[in-house]
């Protein structure tokens, strides 16, 4: 499998930066299309080492279920952004009687609150469920503390809808950060010639299934900011951002969580959290 990374708007890109105009681009605004499924097998690939760092509260294995019909990778980003590397593929309703616990060279995987969990389906359709933080009490993550064990059901439709901030209610037991909380705009490029769609899920929960789809090379200079339909959008450290082609799923950025992971980068003069998708 072919990954990409993001690519950070450091020294070229803060010289560029510093040349464009300073009146902002238009917010990008929020897109929501429909949702396809087609079902189709796919085979189930090993995944790379994981991290050996864990907590021991709420550690234990992670099961998925595939009931969406169509064939989805699963990925995985540990709290302390360390590992990317990790994907598993579950053919169309994989998972009915079967063990389907995720494992790194036939051993058990664990998973830890804070932990970053991420679905793409593969055939094309968009559809995306995520990225999930462990933890949190309103997705469909579960976490079973007499079997020590977190299910993850992939549903059917994916999560591609608009978001509100203003309508959606954060989670009450979020782990705590030890991040210092720099907030500020986020402006995201794609210089890749595919299409992109970016997803966002905010750390305290507020926002879940917000996307904006780009087109080949569009925000390539400079990026575009973001925006929820006719609201601003600020985000954070602790929040997750991912992105995938849709043309070709094998193809994705993150998940990243901001303030931890290398990208995106903090624009300290201008307060900015900015990145540049690159092939």
């Amino acid at each position: 499998m072919k990954q990409v990374s993001w690519v950070l708007l450091a020294l070229v890109s803060q010289t560029l930066l510093s040349a464009v105009s300073a009146a902002p681009l238009p917010p990008k605004k929020i897109r929501v299309s429909s949702v396809l499924s087609v079902a189709q097998t796919i085979r189930s690939v090993a995944a790379a080492p994981a991290s050996a760092t864990q907590d021991t509260q709420s550690a234990g294995e992670i099961q998925v279920f595939n009931q969406s019909g169509t064939p989805i990778q699963v990925i995985l980003t540990r709290k302390d952004g360390a590992t990317q590397r990790n994907y598993w593929n579950f053919s169309s309703r994989e998972g009915q009687g079967k063990d389907m616990r995720l494992k790194v060279d036939e051993k058990p995987l664990l998973l830890s609150l804070g932990d970053v969990v991420a679905v793409i389906a593969m055939d094309g359709s968009r559809n995306f469920w995520g990225p999930y933080l462990t933890g949190r009490t309103n997705i469909p993550l579960v976490w079973d503390s007499k079997k020590k064990i977190w299910t993850l059901t992939v549903h059917r439709g994916g999560e591609s809808v608009a978001a509100s901030p203003a309508t959606a209610n954060p989670a009450k037991n979020v782990p705590p950060s030890t991040t210092t909380g720099r907030k500020g705009p986020l402006r995201v490029g794609n210089t890749t010639d595919l299409k992109v769609r970016v997803v966002l899920t905010k750390r305290d929960g507020s926002v879940a299934g917000a996307f904006w789809d780009y087109e080949p090379q569009e925000g390539s200079a400079e990026g575009v900011e973001l925006a929820l339909g006719e609201n601003p959008l600020a985000v954070q450290e602790g929040d997750i951002l991912m992105a995938f082609s849709p043309e070709f799923p094998d193809r994705y950025w993150g998940p990243d969580i901001i303030g931890i992971t290398p990208a995106p980068f903090w624009d300290n003069k201008r307060k900015v959290w900015s990145a540049l998708l690159k092939p």
